[in-house]
């Protein structure tokens, strides 16, 4: 089958899909051969999150992964946050098919600008194996017993390999083995552990071993000098379920007792697999921390107290705040800001009342400054935020059970009428208390007012694929639109869980339609 008849194959498949590349191993083919799997990109506008699909058609067996168009950003951010970068080397080495908007072609170059950026999860990797090197150090001075001598040697050479790979690379993930790697890369590095191998383990020379690490690692460059140091610590943290809240809010009152961890702490955000995806656990702590030291320290008092109160130990992962990396530097210190007036008074709230809907209409109500701030028009706002409610509609995999289109409208159409029924069920007790609540205070106007004054920079910084996909929505203008939908992203990551944005932003289209008769 010649590659060009994939393409009416895949529309048949999938009719709202906008382009389609090949990857895997029959790229190289000049004809596509069905003894061998096709391996397909579909990026589609009716799907949530990435999904498989495995089927047969004439005798081919073709793989497709569909990705997201709505949420094509947050995939290639969370690429990123993918040590080896798979997804950007597969899409950027991928062949494109179809293309008719040259949105895939500016995905394919976003990818290619992406992969070549320091990724600070290898960071974490890279000091982590720089500290076992040092465990080994000091270990191979002592006196130990054969075996322990066979697993140490192994440990030091998987690891110093490792650290050599790093380096050797410019900090890119290499595709290659790490022995054809280094043995063209840094030979004479090769030999040499060729020959520490020999003394060690042949010559039982343990101290040659350990002379050598030392000296090794007074040679290596530090960390910092490769990866931007952030500002804060930003923690991930599993408490055993998003329904137990009364936890999180325990945890974050302790903190607040806790006069080290208070000093540094700025807010909290809960963070389901359904919001930015590279969040794993329940909730995200962020701290100010601009020092490796400090970030240890706060990292073990943090450890102390969770241990105390919950027995048990701490789960957490650092996030290094890819969901940013569009943001302009001059804007993300008030969009933390607006994050630090919302989480007191999600405090508050919680403490006088434990309301929800309390909450919910408050962030309501810091939605629609934001919306007239932007001076968005109201048909792209409902526009943008159907955009929004696209995303957070289904859960990791949920999809994947589908199998066909009318199939995944039927079940969106399924969820929306679910979502309204929870709107008849609340939207008289919102309405009212967002009446109660009127204007915001002032401190918060004043710094939704300064995020959008500041947003010039990051409108600049737009990549051509984004402006693409709005522009198939028909929504103009479109950097006043994407400054709208990331403000509220960052606003609704404050909810409880993705169900209740969903149902703040299926409450905001509802009061934007009864306010436009057009629609």
């Amino acid at each position: 089958m010649e590659k060009k008849d994939l393409i009416p194959i895949l529309k048949q498949y999938f009719p709202h899909s906008v382009g389609c590349m090949l990857n895997g191993s029959q790229v190289r083919n000049i004809q596509l051969s069905s003894g061998s799997d096709i391996d397909v990109f579909i990026f589609d506008l009716l799907f949530s999150h990435i999904t498989t699909y495995s089927f047969e058609h004439d005798g081919y067996l073709l793989d497709v992964t569909i990705i997201p168009l709505i949420d094509i950003q947050n995939v290639l951010s969370d690429a990123c946050n993918e040590v080896r970068g798979a997804m950007l080397t597969a899409i950027i080495e991928s062949e494109i098919l179809d293309d008719t908007n040259s949105i895939i072609r500016d995905i394919q170059h976003k990818a290619t600008e992406y992969y070549t950026i320091p990724n600070p999860g290898r960071a974490m990797i890279y000091n982590d194996l720089v500290y076992q090197l040092k465990k080994i150090a000091v270990k191979a001075k002592k006196k130990i017993s054969p075996l322990e001598k066979i697993i140490y040697v192994s440990d030091f050479i998987g690891h110093i390999t490792s650290v050599e790979c790093f380096r050797a690379s410019g900090w890119i993930p290499t595709k290659k083995a790490k022995a054809d790697f280094l043995l063209k890369e840094r030979p004479d590095f090769a030999e040499k552990i060729i020959h520490i191998f020999n003394e060690v383990v042949v010559e039982s020379k343990l101290d040659f071993l350990s002379q050598y690490v030392e000296d090794y690692l007074k040679m290596i460059p530090p960390i910092e000098n490769f990866f931007t140091a952030s500002d804060e610590l930003v923690l991930d943290i599993s408490i055993g379920g998003i329904e137990r809240k009364d936890d999180a809010f325990k945890l974050i009152f302790l903190i607040k007792d806790n006069s080290l961890l208070n000093s540094h702490f700025r807010y909290f955000f809960f963070s389901p697999k359904k919001y930015f995806h590279t969040f794993k656990n329940d909730i995200c702590i962020v701290f100010k921390c601009r020092d490796l030291s400090l970030e240890l320290v706060l990292l073990d008092a943090l450890k102390k107290l969770y241990y105390s109160a919950f027995h048990n130990e701490l789960v957490c992962y650092k996030i290094f705040g890819w969901q940013f990396r569009l943001l302009a530097s001059n804007v993300k210190p008030y969009v933390d800001a607006l994050k630090e007036q919302i989480c007191s008074f999600l405090l508050i709230t919680y403490i006088e009342r434990r309301n929800e809907t309390l909450f919910l209409a408050f962030i309501i109500c810091v939605l629609e400054e934001v919306l007239m701030q932007c001076r968005t028009e109201l048909q792209d706002c409902i526009k943008a935020n159907f955009i929004l409610m696209q995303r957070l509609l289904f859960a990791t995999g949920q999809e994947a059970d589908i199998r066909s289109y009318t199939e995944l409208i039927n079940e969106r159409n399924f969820r929306y009428g679910f979502l309204e029924d929870k709107y008849m069920n609340i939207a008289n007790e919102l309405k009212l208390l967002i009446e109660k609540q009127g204007r915001l205070p002032c401190n918060m106007v004043e710094t939704i007012s300064q995020m959008i004054a500041h947003s010039n920079e990051y409108n600049k910084s737009l990549p051509p694929y984004l402006n693409s996909v709005l522009q198939l929505f028909e929504i103009k203008p479109v950097s006043v639109v994407t400054v709208y939908m990331l403000l509220v992203e960052e606003v609704l990551s404050m909810c409880y869980n993705s169900d209740d944005g969903l149902l703040v932003l299926y409450y905001l289209t509802k009061m934007h339609q009864s306010k436009d008769k057009r629609l």
